[in-house]
C-alpha cells in the first residue's frame, strides 16, 4: 500500500491545497472597525471636542502632549498607515485635540 493513498494532498505531511493559503500574510495589518463604528466614533469624538472647546478649553493639546501621544502610537501594535484599527481614526488629527484619548487606555 501507498504511503500517500489517501491524502487528498498526495504529500507526507497532508496539507490540502484547497484550504491552504498558498501565500502566508507574515506582515499582516489589523483591520479597521466596521465603517458604521468608525462614522459612530467620529460623532462621539465631535462631541467630546465640542463639549471641551464649550467649557473653554482650547481645540489642541499641549505640544509636549502632542509629542507624547504620537510617540506612543508609533510604536503601538494597532497603528496602521497613520490610522488606528481600534477607533479608525486618522492619528495626525487625534493626537492633536485634548479632549481624545487612546481606545485602548495608552495615552493615559
Amino acid at each position: 500500500m501507498d504511503s500517500h493513498e489517501g491524502n487528498p494532498a498526495g504529500g507526507v505531511i497532508g496539507i490540502d491545497p484547497t484550504i491552504t493559503p498558498t501565500v502566508w500574510k507574515l506582515d499582516a495589518k489589523p483591520e479597521m472597525p466596521p465603517v458604521g463604528q468608525m462614522a459612530k466614533n467620529a460623532a462621539g469624538a465631535f462631541a467630546r471636542n465640542l463639549a471641551s472647546v464649550m467649557e473653554g478649553n482650547s481645540v489642541n493639546a499641549d505640544p509636549d502632549v502632542i509629542k507624547d501621544r504620537q510617540a506612543i502610537c508609533g510604536e503601538c501594535e494597532h497603528m496602521t498607515n497613520n490610522r488606528c484599527a481600534k477607533c479608525g481614526c486618522w492619528l495626525q488629527y487625534k493626537t492633536i485635540l485634548r479632549a481624545e484619548k487612546c481606545p485602548v487606555g495608552k495615552w493615559e
